[in-house]
């Protein structure tokens, strides 16, 4: 079922960003209302802790997007816009991920599977880094040693694996179809940036990384002031 779940949201995605390409600001609300809904009903089928981590997610995540898209310029969405679908889009990256690194297979086989995920990061990286894949990447090599120490130190590791390849597909599929663009180079520090960056799902596991840390502290709160009171 978990595989199940990661292969419908990818094609629900997949058709979602091809349809983003037709479509003028009125579509593209559309589409994000259809997104929404998705999300709401797959976060509301998993378990308390799950969903409070996805929401977290969103929220941490969507921030981090009027930071990157509309203030630095990181990237532009094709209408120059943040879409509708981004916010819910970053809760279903979360929970598409989760599952992905829930399939029995993958959990039997965890360090296997965590470490090919940092090979696999590393040689996108060191690729981009020489130039091999069509302009040079330096600020994705950046990105990448990041999602590499995570992978290596971090308790979720398994997690972050199954984050790091929804989001790789998503990122080369989005920017091929052009439903979003990366700068060339990062601005105010002028590194020179991929389209996708190999490192972009570096945001993503911290978003994750710090979902996990507020939900656990607001836990530990929670608990120790229903003890006191």
């Amino acid at each position: 079922m978990r595989l199940l779940f990661v292969v419908a949201v990818a094609a629900v995605t997949t058709a979602g960003l091809a349809a983003d390409r037709f479509v003028d600001a009125r579509g593209q609300a559309w589409l994000g209302l259809g997104c929404t809904a998705l999300f709401v009903v797959v976060a509301r089928r998993a378990d308390v802790h799950e969903r409070r981590q996805a929401l977290v997610v969103v929220a941490v995540a969507t921030f981090f997007e009027v930071v990157g898209a509309q203030l630095w310029g990181l990237y532009d969405y094709r209408l120059g816009n943040l879409p509708l679908f981004v916010p819910a889009g970053h809760g279903l990256v979360f929970l598409t991920g989760l599952r992905l690194s829930q399939v029995p297979l993958l959990v039997r086989h965890r360090d296997a599977f965590v470490r090919v995920t940092a090979v696999v990061a590393t040689a996108w990286a060191v690729l981009g880094a020489a130039g091999l894949l069509g302009t040079r990447d330096l600020s994705g090599a950046v990105g990448s040693a990041l999602v590499v120490v995570m992978l290596a130190r971090g308790r979720q590791a398994g997690l972050f694996a199954g984050v790091w390849w929804f989001v790789a597909y998503l990122e080369l599929y989005g920017t091929a179809i052009g439903t979003w663009t990366w700068s060339p180079v990062v601005p105010g520090l002028g590194l020179p940036a991929g389209n996708p960056p190999s490192g972009v799902a570096s945001g993503y596991v911290v978003f994750d990384w710090l979902a996990g840390v507020l939900v656990a502290g607001a836990t530990r709160f929670a608990r120790a002031a229903a003890t006191t009171g």
